[in-house]
């Protein structure tokens, strides 16, 4: 969400035209008559660019720093699972984009479902609450999953907190990514769909009991 209206904020900055103390503007986008004529701009220099900048920026940093401490915090509770697991990954990896993408799109309809159902409004509405906090944790995810398969592959010893700041220059690269408005969002759902049916098989396969999407 931070991001989106970091998003929303920059491109308010873009588009918005340079106004200058005294001078006259004109607002092309504008069809009324009595609107479409040169208006008389009162405003010190360029007070709305800056204050919007001044928020935009002030976003994305607080965007930056929310995924660097929910990188601690996965790190912290996962690291040791990921690193052990990664290494013993068996299967092939273009197998594990059908159940995470079961998973992003079946659990929303299965969320209608239950909202549907006056009985299981509160199964529901805590499947919602799962599911939204899932996809925010998605792109982290990816990252940590990422830095420890390769730490794991090339036979390294990254620390710690060498694999929390790659992570969040991945994360910082995927986010970036969300900029573009068909083409990004596209790419966002399949690095989920990965993601989650990677992690779908590690789990299945350090605990061969739970049975989750992929039998």
């Amino acid at each position: 969400m931070i991001r989106i209206i970091a998003l929303g904020v920059f491109f308010m900055v873009s588009a918005f035209p340079v106004v200058a103390s005294g001078k006259e503007i004109l607002f092309p986008i504008w069809d009324l008559p009595e609107l479409s004529g040169p208006m008389n701009a009162q405003i010190e220099e360029n007070w709305f660019s800056r204050g919007s900048a001044f928020w935009g920026y002030g976003l994305w940093f607080l965007n930056v720093i929310a995924h660097f401490i929910t990188l601690l915090l996965l790190n912290t509770l996962l690291g040791e699972f990921l690193a052990r697991s990664v290494g013993k990954f068996k299967g092939n990896r273009w197998k594990t984009f059908g159940p995470g993408l079961a998973y992003l799109i079946g659990i929303p309809v299965l969320i209608l479902y239950c909202l549907a159902t006056m009985l299981s409004i509160p199964f529901g509405l805590l499947l919602l609450a799962t599911y939204l906090i899932s996809i925010w944790l998605g792109d982290c995810l990816a990252a940590l999953l990422l830095c420890h398969l390769l730490n794991s592959r090339n036979e390294r010893s990254w620390s710690f907190w060498t694999i929390v700041l790659l992570s969040l220059g991945i994360v910082i690269t995927i986010d970036l990514l969300v900029f573009f408005p068909v083409l990004g969002i596209l790419i966002y759902i399949v690095i989920l769909a990965f993601t989650y049916g990677v992690f779908f098989n590690l789990v299945k396969q350090t605990y061969p009991n739970i049975n989750l999407l992929n039998k």
